[in-house]
């Protein structure tokens, strides 16, 4: 799906406590950006303080503050020395359910924006019922709602329907979808992993099945959509 050795820049957008960066082995010369809320809701000053205190080495990661509902995406990473002339690896995970439809559209226009060919874009979305008077009562999903809630980080925005989802990427956002995983999908891998903890008794997957993961072509020469 993704040639790896054509990708020398991954940016990690709401990067959080993620440490891809320090764990993965990368080809030489791969530059990392990590985009974040410096403090909180997001912890990108307490990340840098505990990494520093541990002795990880952080320099081939350069740390971009950012608000998604204020700032540009294309505007933050161009400051930090992104090269838009060359194919980037954007992973976008865990930070839609905290984004107005406005802002995800925005943000996903701007990394098109600095995708050269052969740039992709990895991100999930949530299914609008997380969003919804019974998705805030539902037994699986009330303990997250609290959580967030109580942390000063609510979910917001209105969301997606599943079956809005495809026509959201190829029609509205102009990407090539090269995978959709559902969550019956990652329901059946998580059952094929031995006392997977991701699984409660009943076998329902403890994000409540509304998580929806995407890889997505966003390059310039990725016009050709719904292909």
């Amino acid at each position: 799906m993704i040639n790896s050795g054509d990708i020398r820049q991954l940016a990690i957008l709401g990067a959080g406590f993620d440490v891809r960066a320090y764990r993965m082995k990368f080809p030489e010369g791969t530059k990392v950006f990590e985009l974040d809320m410096p403090e909180h809701p997001g912890p990108q000053n307490e990340k840098r303080k505990v990494l520093a205190s541990h002795g990880v080495d952080t320099s081939h990661v350069t740390f971009l503050p950012i608000n998604f509902m204020k700032e540009s995406v294309a505007e933050v990473l161009k400051a930090g020395g992104h090269d838009a002339t060359k194919p980037t690896l954007f992973l976008w995970e865990g930070v839609t359910m905290y984004l107005t439809t406005e802002a995800i559209t925005a943000s996903v226009e701007a990394m098109k924006s600095v995708s050269a060919p052969g740039s992709f874009l990895m991100c999930e979305l949530f299914d609008s019922y997380l969003m919804s008077g019974a998705g805030r009562e539902d037994p699986l999903l009330a303990p997250y709602w609290k959580l967030v809630t109580s942390c000063g980080e609510p979910y917001i925005g209105e969301q997606i329907a599943p079956e809005a989802m495809a026509a959201f990427w190829t029609k509205t956002m102009d990407c090539r979808v090269v995978m959709h995983s559902r969550p019956d999908d990652q329901l059946a891998k998580w059952k094929a992993i031995p006392q997977s903890a991701s699984i409660d008794d009943s076998g329902t997957p403890c994000h409540g099945g509304i998580c929806h993961l995407f890889l997505l072509s966003i390059g310039a020469d990725s016009t050709e959509t719904g292909k």
